[in-house]
């Protein structure tokens, strides 16, 4: 694992060049167990940070391959592929992804978000409420059902919720759960 740390720091680093970047990067793969599921996972996160989109989904892939149940694996891909408009494919990505881990937050995020982008109205605010029940602390979640509650016509059921309108400057014109 010490060396996961290592690809994480590098790839935030603002200093790497491309070359140093390609050599960094296989330097590491080699010195890295290539049959280590989380180890693909880092490295795809690594090329997916570094705007190299096929590497990335390549190696989402290999994580995936060696450890089907890896739902984080589903859902980056699932980003990634979404980034690039394969819309169906990042649906498929997410359902597996649930499947695997049904209390997973992001995962109903990224679906309610999926499909509210499609017009399925019903299922985004169904997987909307869910990551905000799952998860009420995270305020991208929040954010996403007020957004979608607001633009659906129905900002006071976000109010009724427990839900209001946050002018802190971080996210205008953002929804957030009331402070218990």
């Amino acid at each position: 694992m010490r060396h996961l740390s290592r690809i994480t720091h590098s790839v935030t680093a603002p200093d790497r060049d491309e070359q140093d970047f390609e050599e960094q990067a296989r330097q590491w793969a080699a010195e890295i167990n290539p049959d280590d599921p989380v180890a693909a996972f880092e490295l795809a996160h690594l090329y997916d940070h570094a705007d190299r989109p096929e590497e990335a989904e390549a190696w989402y892939r290999r994580a995936i391959e060696l450890d089907p149940s890896f739902a984080d694996a589903y859902v980056n891909l699932g980003v990634l592929v979404k980034r690039y408009d394969r819309t169906e494919e990042a649906q498929e990505l997410y359902v597996s992804a649930l499947r695997i881990d049904p209390d997973n937050p992001t995962v109903h995020h990224n679906l309610g978000a999926l499909y509210w982008e499609l017009g399925d109205f019903e299922h985004a605010e169904e997987h909307l409420r869910k990551a905000v029940e799952l998860a009420s602390d995270d305020q991208w979640n929040c954010w996403s059902l007020g957004r979608f509650l607001y633009e659906s016509g129905r900002s006071g059921e976000a109010v009724g919720e427990g839900v209001v309108l946050s002018t802190d400057g971080v996210f205008p014109a953002a929804f957030f759960p009331v402070s218990q």
